[in-house]
């Protein structure tokens, strides 16, 4: 804190700071984090003991937040050394839940840049005001730039006294970015489980291309875009529907599952298709994949751990994978069947994926892949599962013993014109 400060106690606790700094780590090329002109807070003292945390006012003034990433993967947000996180105790879970009756931010800058991305992403908000109404609904109003797209948006939430006790809320939603409009509407029985979740969403706009440009995003589609997203009682207990299009991607999937936040009980229809999978795996940060137009299909069930595998199909351009069967549930796998069949006209596409988890190159040419896994006494079967690839020829069968640890004891037989080209794959000296 480098101006001024100012603390008041009481029964309201109120806190004022000016020129705040936070200091970015020596390899960026700028020196602040994060700037902030001036903090205002007011909060009740008593709301701690309660069920929730009463803010009465929030107000932030000229922010400046840059985060950073480099070629490295360090991050300027990451403080301090990596350390995995406190074993919890079973027991009862506490959490205080937070109400702001006023809310401002004036003046926000806010980049991110990454190596993924081909520019930073740069969001400037000329203000947001969150507050309370006469009648008991928070309400939200805001305004700013995404790059070189001017945004506005409304919502509003409540009824406040529900949210606070976790009760039934209902909110709506309504944005503009550029040409593209965003509008939400939905209710929920209960924040506190999540319970009976209805939501409508849709989102529409003239060019993907637009948004994904100022997002410094790698460029995935272009031309006209629509998703529609519904979620309602149904099903297991919740049923969601997805729907959209992006340019020349395309996205199809029916979810039904117990909770709105759980996967363990599940039935998942899914299909993706789109141009070219590299763009969209740099998207995703997925290790590189070749490039080509490509259809993903997904058909699977999941139940108290064990997934069934209906159909797991893709294609991407002339090559083509299948995966089918049954994945128990860890980590003793119990009942795990795997079928799995991949062809393609060179495995050296898939060179650069390879390379990026820090194994070798692949050898050239034609290939298949034909493996079986069944269950056994000891926990898992290889059945004798081949590979071809160009003049090479490989074949591994054995036991994959499951539990705490998972070890395997696997028979490998292969033959090829060079044996460097193994050496290399697998990073032998």
């Amino acid at each position: 804190i480098q101006g001024d400060f100012r603390l008041d106690l009481g029964r309201t606790i109120s806190a004022e700071a000016a020129s705040l700094r936070i200091s970015n780590p020596d390899w960026t090329e700028s020196r602040n984090m994060l700037r902030l002109g001036s903090l205002r807070l007011e909060f009740d003292l008593f709301s701690i003991l309660g069920d929730a945390l009463l803010i009465h006012r929030l107000e932030l003034v000229d922010i400046e937040l840059e985060l950073v990433e480099n070629q490295d993967g360090k991050k300027n947000w990451t403080f301090g050394a990596e350390t995995k996180p406190p074993t919890q105790k079973p027991g009862k879970e506490i959490k205080l839940p937070v109400g702001i009756e006023h809310l401002s931010l004036q003046r926000l800058k806010f980049s991110l840049s990454q190596p993924r991305r081909e520019r930073p992403m740069v969001l400037k908000v000329d203000n947001i005001i969150a507050g309370q109404s006469p009648d008991d609904v928070a309400v939200l109003d805001g305004s700013g730039r995404l790059g070189e797209l001017p945004f506005s948006l409304k919502g509003s939430m409540g009824k406040i006294s529900s949210l606070l006790n976790k009760g039934p809320v209902t909110y709506q939603v309504s944005g503009k970015l550029g040409g593209a409009s965003l509008r939400s509407e939905g209710s929920i029985d209960s924040l506190a489980t999540f319970s009976r979740p209805q939501l409508d969403l849709n989102l529409n706009g003239p060019d993907i291309m637009q948004i994904t440009q100022a997002m410094g995003a790698p460029k995935i589609a272009e031309g006209p875009f629509e998703a529609n997203i519904n979620i309602m009682p149904g099903g297991r207990g919740v049923s969601s529907r997805i729907q959209g299009k992006f340019g020349q991607l395309q996205l199809h999937a029916d979810i039904s599952a117990e909770k709105l936040t759980s996967t363990e009980n599940m039935d998942l229809t899914a299909r993706l298709s789109g141009e070219d999978l590299a763009a969209f795996a740099d998207l995703l940060r997925l290790p590189p994949l070749p490039k080509g137009s490509f259809e993903i299909d997904t058909v699977l069930h999941s139940d108290n751990g064990h997934t069934r595998i209906e159909k797991m199909a893709a294609d991407v351009g002339k090559h083509r994978m299948s995966l089918e069967g049954v994945l128990g549930a860890w980590p003793e796998l119990k009942d795990t069947r795997l079928a799995l069949q991949a062809e393609g006209p060179d495995l050296a596409e898939f060179s650069p994926t390879l390379t990026a988890i820090g194994l070798g190159q692949l050898p050239a040419g034609a290939y298949s892949v034909n493996a079986l896994i069944e269950p056994s006494d000891t926990g898992l079967q290889v059945r004798p599962s081949k590979v071809t690839a160009g003049g090479y020829q490989a074949t591994a069968e054995g036991r994959i013993f499951t539990g705490n640890q998972i070890r395997a004891e696997l028979n490998v037989t292969g033959s090829g014109p060079d044996l460097s080209m193994v050496s290399r794959l697998v990073d032998l000296n």
